[in-house]
């Protein structure tokens, strides 16, 4: 087997951007992580070729989205298009932020991101984004971060849905007896 990074599933996310005519364009990114809460910092990674990292070269800011399970088909529309080819601005209802970054209506989380450093690894560029404002739907105020349910993407090629909760963060190993003496 080719060496792949294989992290099953991966969170899919929509990043926006506007484009020279003013018109909201949005792609569909994988290759997303939360690189720090602290300053709370995302990574994304786009191909050269990508009109979001043309935009976000030049306007500096961007939107990355969460998406419902619901929003599949408009999640993989804007994945199988270039906005050089397609008009993607009616996909979605979306307003403005005051940085001029869309903010898509009905996702569960956006958040506003302002350009800190690009890489260039061949014909990717991996983009460290600072995080300068969260924007939750009000639906996941009322009801809570597990009862959404989130699209990933497999590198099967298949997209799967989160939503489940397990287990709680630093306090499930405590389970585990080491044989130390407490």
């Amino acid at each position: 087997m080719n060496p792949i990074p294989f992290l099953h599933p991966v969170p899919i996310t929509i990043v926006g951007v506007l484009k020279e005519n003013g018109k909201a364009n949005f792609t569909t990114i994988g290759d997303v992580a939360v690189a720090g809460l602290n300053p709370p910092l995302l990574m994304i990674s786009l191909h050269e070729r990508h009109l979001v990292r043309q935009r976000l070269d030049e306007n500096k800011v961007c939107t990355v989205h969460v998406p419902l399970v619901e929003h599949m088909n408009k999640v993989d529309y804007c994945g199988m298009y270039s906005g050089k080819e397609k008009d993607k601005d009616c996909l979605f209802e979306y307003t403005l932020h005051s940085t001029g970054a869309p903010v898509i209506q009905g996702m569960p989380f956006c958040m506003v991101c302002k350009l800190r450093e690009r890489i260039q690894v061949d014909k990717r560029f991996i983009y460290v984004l600072d995080v300068i404002d969260t924007i939750m739907d009000e639906s996941v105020k009322a009801t809570g971060i597990a009862s959404i349910k989130t699209l990933m993407y497999g590198l099967d090629n298949f997209y799967y849905s989160s939503g489940e909760r397990i287990g709680t963060g630093y306090h499930e190993g405590d389970q585990i007896s080491n044989g130390e003496d407490n």
